[in-house]
């Protein structure tokens, strides 16, 4: 499994590296409409956006996942409580005292 992981992550860094190589020229990246451009490569701006989409993703599937870890909390919380519950029943008699006298 290490192996096909080491050719995977040796296979993006060549691909990366192949995206470099071919988009070195310059673009002018407007950040702000009063000031000048900023003249910056093209990789770098792609490389920029694509890891503040995972960024942006990760952060999300973070607090998804810390939903569900509180919500797994509460519904183990409930069976406890319901598994208590249960057995208090499975303790009660059939039957009560006056019952049986009469």
């Amino acid at each position: 499994m290490k192996v096909i992981k080491s050719i995977f992550i040796a296979a993006i860094f060549v691909v990366a590296l192949f995206f470099t190589a071919i988009n070195t020229h310059f673009v002018d990246v407007y950040y702000h409409y009063e000031r000048p451009p900023l003249k910056v490569p093209l990789f770098l701006v792609v490389l920029g956006s694509v890891l503040l989409g995972m960024l942006i993703a990760g952060i999300i599937a973070s607090l998804d996942r810390f939903q569900l870890k509180r919500e797994i909390r509460s519904l183990r919380r409930t069976i406890k409580e319901q598994e208590a519950e249960l057995n208090t029943l499975r303790n009660l008699p059939l039957e009560t005292e006056a019952e049986r006298e009469g």
